[in-house]
């Protein structure tokens, strides 16, 4: 796990975070699976699987410049994350893929903080992902990620 915060110049501000995880069952003889549609649950053996929400590799980046002005600050801001691919059963039958995000953010504030505008994005490249996952013997009950949003605050 590594973190990094710079600030090469006034006002702007540098993070990176990297993280590597290598998460695989040892000794897990009887793990619960289920069928896609539900049904019955099986007892399957999990030894050398990859353990449950444990991607190998998330990593994470943003940059945020704030620009003084005669009415306030303007404040620039994005940020980029990844994040590998994962499981969401002991079985290793449902998966997420990996997923890059980009946000960004566009906010004027007052020079006393009480009054601010933005203009944001979240998810600008639009990626379809599991946001919720869940495995039941009443089937895989899947919610999908927000699609690309964008707003003024």
């Amino acid at each position: 796990d590594m973190d990094l915060q710079a600030v090469p110049a006034e006002g702007l501000t540098l993070t990176a975070g990297l993280s590597f995880t290598d998460g695989k069952y040892t000794d897990f003889p009887n793990a619960t699976s289920y069928a896609p549609t539900g049904g019955v649950a099986t007892v399957v053996n999990a030894d050398g699987n990859r353990t449950v929400n444990t991607p190998r590799w998330t990593a994470n980046s943003a940059v945020n410049y704030e620009i003084p002005v005669s009415s306030g600050k303007v404040i620039l801001s994005g940020s980029a994350s990844y994040t590998g691919k994962f499981y969401f059963s002991a079985d290793n039958r449902a998966f997420q893929d990996d997923v890059f995000l980009l946000n960004s953010r566009l906010r004027w504030e007052a020079e006393d903080a009480r009054y601010h505008v933005s203009i944001w994005g979240k998810n600008l490249t639009d990626k379809r992902y599991f946001a919720g996952f869940n495995i039941s013997n009443y089937g895989d009950l899947i919610q999908f990620s927000a699609p690309r949003t964008y707003g003024i605050t």
